[in-house]
């Protein structure tokens, strides 16, 4: 494979806030984004849903602008920027034209740094994000995971709802939000990441006049460590049209080789048109329409998932065979043709990543963030084709050789059909 490498560049300001570049040669956008070290895991019983919170508020008018200029301010030169808040960070990211990296830069900066968070807005942004909660639970393709993780984390700010809940919201007030930004929302808790096609000086000069503000230290996004509920059946008494689960086995901690082998592991069971239980479950029996499988590792802990949805008359078969084809897959493993097929997926996936700007800016962001270093193009592909055949193969043993696995399902059931399900999911046993 020839391609030019690229070079990843670091530096952390005065102020402690670290900041990435990778130059993205021949393109004409740019991507910059703020990459917080602290989300929901980190909240408490009375904090939950703080980071989403924020994640709304932080749109909301700064000392300069109003939330109505902000926006006009994006849109007029054709930008899109958003926010993302997950368990273990949160993230204010824009992409616009290269021209246009300065008002980028100050309009983040602006967010990140001088938000009013007055009470008024507080109290009108609490309503809509109750609408949002609202609509999860409307949802139940988006509410069978804060089901999932509710029943796999029982007790632990892991398992709670990353939005948080209706009395937590309902209770947050200017001075209380105020207090939790300004104990993780510090440059030393930041990462500030950018792609484009630039001169590495001339972004590093162009962040320090926006970045470099001095706000003091804060705290660091902390938690415990939960135990799994492995080994059981939870159902949601839901009114749906269809029944939605999840099947939970074990996972790992992230880090730059698990990471590699679980995503293949995954892509080969369920990651795409391709894989096992697309083809088995949707393809040869048309049980239904969606059905996948991911990995999701965080710094301490991980859970390897089966996601599916079918009619609640198919429930039981679609299971059955989803349990089956699992059994397979611990008993027989993958085929040495099988990896081949999820290696060169995953290269030519990571290829085509690199050439979008915002790619770049989550690829060196997220390395930073779980690994503390960078790991180029060239090793991340060698990484890849470094797994073998039985180095798969024991990790499958290991994920799914449990005396039982877990099973939310969020559906209404009738007694004998909540048994015949009970009865189906305990039967299998991968030793």
């Amino acid at each position: 494979m020839i391609f030019q490498e690229e070079k990843n560049h670091k530096k952390t300001l005065s102020n402690g806030i670290t900041v990435l570049f990778q130059r993205a040669p021949y393109t004409v956008s740019a991507s910059l984004g703020v990459y917080v070290k602290v989300g929901s895991r980190s909240e408490s019983l009375e904090t939950a849903g703080y980071c989403h919170f924020l994640e709304h508020m932080l749109f909301k008018d700064t000392e300069k602008r109003t939330a109505k200029k902000q926006a006009e301010d994006w849109e007029r030169v054709g930008a899109y920027s958003n926010a993302a808040t997950s368990r273990e960070y949160t993230y204010f990211h824009a992409t616009l034209a290269s021209r246009d990296l300065e008002l980028g830069l100050e309009l983040l900066s602006e967010m990140m740094f001088s938000p009013l968070l007055r009470e008024q807005d507080i109290r009108t942004e609490a309503e809509v994000v109750l609408e949002e909660m609202k609509g999860y639970e409307d949802s139940p393709e988006d509410g069978v995971h804060d089901f999932y993780y509710n029943n796999l984390f029982p007790g632990n700010s892991l398992g709670r709802d990353i939005i948080g809940t209706e009395t937590s919201i309902r209770g947050v007030t200017s001075s209380s939000l105020r207090k939790f930004y300004e104990s993780y929302y510090h440059p030393k808790n930041m990462i500030l990441s950018l792609s484009g096609d630039y001169e590495p000086e001339y972004v590093f000069d162009t962040v320090s006049k926006y970045f470099s503000h001095s706000t003091g230290s804060g705290l660091e996004g902390n938690f415990e460590t939960p135990k799994k509920d492995f080994g059981y059946f939870r159902k949601g008494n839901k009114e749906t049209e269809q029944a939605y689960f999840i099947l939970g086995g074990e996972g790992f901690a992230r880090s730059f080789h698990d990471a590699t082998r679980l995503s293949l592991l995954t892509h080969v069971l369920g990651g795409g048109m391709s894989s096992r239980l697309f083809q088995k479950v949707r393809e040869e029996k048309g049980l239904c329409y969606h059905i996948t499988s991911y990995p999701s590792s965080y710094r301490d802990i991980g859970v390897t998932s089966v996601v599916c949805s079918t009619s609640k008359e198919r429930f039981a078969e679609s299971l059955e065979l989803i349990l089956k084809e699992l059994q397979v897959f611990v008993d027989k493993g993958i085929s040495a043709q099988e990896l081949r097929d999820a290696q060169t997926n995953h290269e030519g996936s990571l290829s085509i990543g690199y050439e979008h700007t915002e790619s770049r800016m989550n690829n060196i962001a997220f390395q930073e963030l779980y690994y503390g270093k960078y790991h180029t193009l060239a090793e991340r592909i060698k990484e890849i084709h470094s797994v073998t055949e039985e180095e798969i193969n024991r990790t499958i043993r290991k994920i799914f050789a449990l005396p039982e696995l877990h099973l939310s399902v969020l559906a209404k059931l009738k007694p004998k059909e909540e048994q015949k399900i009970k009865s189906i999911f305990e039967s299998y046993s991968y030793k």
